[in-house]
């Protein structure tokens, strides 16, 4: 890469930057209408709903990273420790290999490639995203199964879902990028308990349950009794 150094007459104060420039001023446009909206001019960005009625951001609770970062021995640096990846066949040996201590699902990896970047032991993974069984969205009398395997992509794109479950579609279309809704799957979004997880709130208006299953038994449960705190769901039988 080379530097230049030059006045950029399309850049705040002639400034120039890598990133996207257009952001820093649509941030400054954005606070310039609503402060003449409502008649006060605001001095913090972002821009958040209490800033604009209240004058102040209330506390925010700690981001689940956070919480993570802090939670046993720090690493100094974040990168990935040995990844030991077994692939099942089937369903039925998936479960198998879960029952291992230690073993952790790989569906979409959105999160738990993050999240293995924080731990100073080795990461042993299953790598489920193949699974035809867990993938998919079927009918179950009046009822709308979908697999723990399926993406958002496909999620959004299903008639049956945008018909009936249209609050549903709506939030899974926010879900990050279009790459990442190619990758991110609804139980990985599930389980990983985040409070930003934007499928939970509108599966729990619609009293959706869930099916947990290990390698000897299985278990429906409503989606609202299945998470326990932040990164935090039922794990006892």
């Amino acid at each position: 890469m080379i530097a230049v150094e030059n006045h950029d007459k399309a850049g705040p104060y002639g400034a120039k930057v890598i990133g996207e420039p257009v952001l820093e001023l649509g941030g400054a446009a954005l606070n310039n209408a609503v402060s003449f909206a409502i008649g006060r001019w605001n001095r913090t960005l972002p821009l958040t709903l209490e800033q604009v009625r209240l004058g102040y951001n209330l506390k925010k609770p700690a981001r689940q990273s956070e919480v993570q970062a802090h939670d046993g021995e720090h690493k100094q640096v974040l990168r990935l420790n040995t990844l030991e990846v077994s692939q099942p066949a089937s369903l039925d040996q998936a479960l198998t290999l879960l029952a291992q201590p230690g073993a952790q699902a790989l569906a979409g990896g959105i999160d738990v490639l993050v999240q293995a970047r924080l731990k100073t032991t080795p990461v042993r993974l299953v790598n489920i995203s193949g699974l035809r069984e867990l993938r998919g969205i079927s009918t179950e009398g009046d009822a709308l199964c979908i697999g723990a395997g399926t993406c958002f992509t496909d999620l959004v794109s299903d008639e049956r879902l945008t018909r009936n479950y249209p609050l549903l579609v709506t939030a899974c279309r926010t879900v990050g990028s279009l790459q990442l809704r190619n990758r991110a799957t609804v139980g990985g979004n599930i389980v990983n308990a985040a409070p930003c997880a934007d499928s939970v709130p509108p599966l729990m208006v619609y009293s959706a349950e869930v099916e947990l299953r290990t390698a000897s038994e299985s278990r429906r449960v409503p989606l609202e009794s299945l998470m326990l705190g932040m990164s935090r769901i039922v794990g006892s039988w």
